[in-house]
């Protein structure tokens, strides 16, 4: 079977900047860009950030827009051979109880 990906736009809101930034923090969002800048940003830089994205407010909320990508693929199932007993995924004594 070929793989299959679904797509779900989703805009969430928040009441400041800073709480919006500080999720992303937290779920380990970065940017992935090759040349993006890796020094600090001068505060007036983040001066003009912060005023431009309140001018998208709607309701004194900020929005922001995430798209989530659901992947789906399967392996293709291996020649059984005669007698042959399949080996799990995870070595047993590799795998770790829940809880």
């Amino acid at each position: 079977q070929a793989p299959v990906l679904d797509v779900e736009t989703l805009i969430l809101t928040y009441p400041s900047l800073e709480g919006l930034l500080e999720e992303l923090r937290r779920n380990g969002a970065a940017c992935a860009a090759p040349d993006r800048r890796h020094g600090l940003t001068a505060c007036s830089v983040w001066r003009t950030v912060e005023k431009r994205y309140l001018e998208l407010a709607v309701e004194d909320r900020l929005p922001a827009t995430f798209e989530v990508i659901y992947g789906h693929a399967w392996k293709a199932p291996l020649p059984k051979k005669a007698g042959e007993i399949p080996s799990p995924a995870i070595p047993l004594r590799a795998a770790e109880p829940f809880g």
